[in-house]
């Protein structure tokens, strides 16, 4: 399974078959915020987990379900639920999520705080922009 999550204004059309800013409807103004929020993870951790308008949800899907309830394996996220998950996301100290989520035994693989950072702030993101999220598989 391929998933990737990606930013978007709206659903992906049925016949749509390749990701691009058009398809997700997003603005300009939404790619610079996506951008200047890449560069700012880059600048503090020297590297970001999420590249612009998208990460690989398959390696995060496990600790989003864990702290959301909510599993990237869906076509479509809407920008009222995304807007929750990053409230929780914002509540959680990341290195005590962290560690939370590593001791339970969940994922397939552990995780770091540098990770949720890098999740709170594309979440965090997404919300103010009223973007929902689009699963591929």
């Amino acid at each position: 399974m391929g998933l990737d999550t990606y930013a978007a204004r709206r659903p992906l059309a049925r016949d749509v078959y390749e990701i691009t800013d058009e398809a997700c409807g997003l603005t300009r103004r939404d790619l610079r915020a996506l951008r200047r929020a890449q560069e700012r993870c880059e600048r503090i951790n020297g590297i970001c987990m999420f590249e612009r308008k998208y990460f690989r949800g398959k390696l995060y899907d496990e600790i989003v379900e864990y702290l959301t309830g909510v599993s990237l394996g869906q076509r479509w996220i809407p920008p009222e639920r995304v807007a929750e998950m990053a409230e929780r996301f914002q509540e959680r100290d990341p290195a005590d999520l962290a560690e939370s989520f590593n001791e339970s035994g969940r994922g397939y693989r552990e995780t770091n705080e540098l990770e949720i950072a890098d999740l709170a702030t594309f979440f965090g993101v997404c919300a103010r922009r009223g973007l929902g999220l689009v699963g591929t598989m």
